[in-house]
């Protein structure tokens, strides 16, 4: 019998069959859902997706239990993060910065707000800021001298102001009043702590932002968050501080997790580089992005239910609910 057994071709007969239905069987499952959960902090940068409600915000916060020295930029409607933590009012003193950095922030903060397809900082504008920005002028009196500029096409002048005089709480006697969160350092306490920075005015919110993730990434020796990233990040080419972190990787001793309600409002070559991903549920082109890097199909995301989350990380892929 056993000679016979040799001599049989490989599915053979009810061999055959049973084989067409483990294939059929398999690609039924979904075996996601026999992923581990995640259970501690992984090593490396994190990128945390997922709509209005899924659940990003609680994970992100059960995250930073699992680890020690962290600080967390909230940007989110209602100061999800306030209490956490020790907590400040995140602010940046615009005068106390070289030409160089003030032109950064100005250009990181309008590419931050305007369209993906809007122009934002040109090249000819970026060399206008920096020939007019210097140390010891804020927002009001770098608006005053751009304004006088003659050396600056008037064009370029105009765009600018036009541009800038966002970040401004109002005017009197036609002279910028700056936001008050341009105008002081915060003092930032040390880890773990929030950083509270108000997005009601978007402009001001990502001078802000950018300018204490600089502050933060340049100490290192943490774990920094950003909830609610897409407010701030550069839709065009413009590096901001999270990218350069990211990209430099432990070379800065600092580890970045970014969380946001739709991955394609960063930037495509961001996304890649990150290393570790959770995702909750996104819909759309935003779940096609999703399933992509998770290499499952697409109403795989489209389906998960609030709290419920699929990742791929470093060590492995994981699935779990809060």
């Amino acid at each position: 019998m056993a000679a016979n057994c040799r001599n049989r071709p490989p599915f053979f007969g009810w061999e055959r069959a049973a084989g067409w239905a483990v294939a059929e069987l398999l690609g039924e499952v979904s075996y996601w859902r026999f992923w581990p959960p995640l259970s501690g902090a992984v090593e490396g940068h994190l990128l945390i997706a997922g709509s209005s409600g899924s659940g990003k915000t609680t994970f992100l916060k059960r995250y930073l239990s699992w680890v020690g020295r962290w600080y967390v930029v909230d940007l989110t409607e209602g100061g999800e993060y306030v209490g956490l933590g020790p907590t400040v009012e995140g602010s940046i003193d615009l005068a106390s910065l070289d030409a160089e950095e003030q032109a950064l922030l100005y250009s990181l903060g309008v590419a931050a707000t305007v369209g993906a397809k809007e122009a934002a900082v040109s090249a000819v504008q970026l060399g206008a800021l920096k020939l007019v920005a210097r140390r010891g002028l804020g927002l009001d009196g770098l608006l005053e001298e751009l304004r006088a500029a003659r050396d600056v096409p008037q064009l370029t002048r105009e765009v600018l102001y036009a541009k800038l005089s966002a970040a401004c709480a109002g005017f009197e006697d036609g002279r910028c009043k700056p936001h008050p969160a341009l105008t002081k350092d915060a003092e930032i306490p040390p880890p773990p702590a929030v950083i509270r920075v108000d997005p009601a005015n978007p402009l001001a919110a990502a001078v802000v932002a950018h300018g204490v993730l600089a502050r933060l990434l340049r100490a290192g020796g943490a774990f920094v968050a950003v909830d609610e990233y897409h407010k701030i990040a550069p839709r065009l080419p413009v590096e901001d501080p999270v990218e350069r972190a990211i990209r430099e990787g432990r070379h800065r001793r600092v580890s970045v997790a970014i969380a946001t309600q739709n991955p394609l409002d960063l930037k495509e070559s961001l996304v890649p580089v990150v290393g570790n991903y959770v995702f909750f549920r996104l819909a759309g082109p935003a779940a096609r992005l999703a399933a992509d890097v998770l290499n499952v199909p697409q109403w795989a995301v489209e389906s998960l239910g609030t709290g419920e989350y699929l990742a791929r990380l470093s060590h492995g892929p994981a699935a779990g609910a809060l």
